[in-house]
């Protein structure tokens, strides 16, 4: 196991927090990818023993290493939320395949549903990082502005070819460019592109979002080896398959 020290948290959206965390001298990872987290000194008990499985929300760039998460009334979020810089977590090395093919140049199509955006915001920090000219475009679901982790950060990202779309559930307010009230569905993802049968997509989020999307996509006659998926690993055990 390898020790992270708590630098500072910071709230994200509604209900969520990003927690930031010293990087160790030489620990790498690939954007995408994700490490089973366990935290020692629980305020409360926990079902699944203080562990959990969670994608990198920071890139491999980037001097520090981050989770974004919801707030819930697990012992795990508890202690999470209770805790101060300087104190300590225990995580394993990174894993997963969950990652960007550098060889591959078709269209990347994101396809994310809430809180699930943590390892697509690692991905794409990393191609700006590296000056992608590879086309992109995210289709990010949430219930409303305030709802939505990283939103504007993403938004403000400079990748000449990617495009960034707001998909909301519930927002009361008025739209602006960039913006359609509802759900990610086959009409919405067909006006967005072109050649949708052409794209890779990665899908990341709960469950019933993955299920949804792999329908969608099948219906399409998207090629199944064209399909990447991420369920949302902050919701089960580091033995998730990814």
């Amino acid at each position: 196991m390898i020790t992270l020290t708590l630098q500072k948290i910071e709230d994200t959206a509604y209900g969520t927090k990003t927690f930031f965390f010293d990087k160790p001298a030489n620990f790498q990872f690939l954007a995408g990818q994700y490490v089973a987290l366990k935290l020692n000194n629980l305020v409360e008990p926990d079902t699944r023993a203080g562990v959990r499985s969670l994608s990198i929300c920071s890139s491999p760039c980037e001097n520090f290493i981050a989770f974004t998460m919801r707030q819930s009334d697990s012992g795990f979020k508890k202690t999470f939320w209770s805790m101060q810089p300087g104190d300590t977590v225990s995580i394993t090395p990174p894993i997963g395949k969950f990652i960007l093919d550098p060889h591959d140049q078709r269209e990347v199509v994101f396809l994310v549903g809430g809180v699930g955006i943590t390892p697509v915001r690692s991905m794409l920090c990393e191609e700006a990082q590296g000056k992608s000219q590879r086309k992109m475009i995210l289709f990010n679901a949430n219930r409303t502005h305030e709802d939505a982790p990283h939103r504007d950060e993403l938004k403000a990202l400079s990748l000449p070819h990617f495009r960034y779309l707001d998909v909301f559930s519930q927002e009361e307010k008025a739209l602006r460019e960039g913006e359609v009230k509802g759900y990610i569905d086959r009409a919405l993802v067909e006006t967005y592109i072109d050649n949708p049968k052409d794209c890779v997509y990665y899908i990341v989020g709960s469950p019933s979002f993955l299920e949804a999307m792999e329908k969608m996509l099948a219906d399409m006659g998207v090629p199944e080896d064209q399909c990447h998926q991420d369920p949302f690993t902050g919701l089960d055990s580091a033995n998730l398959k990814k």
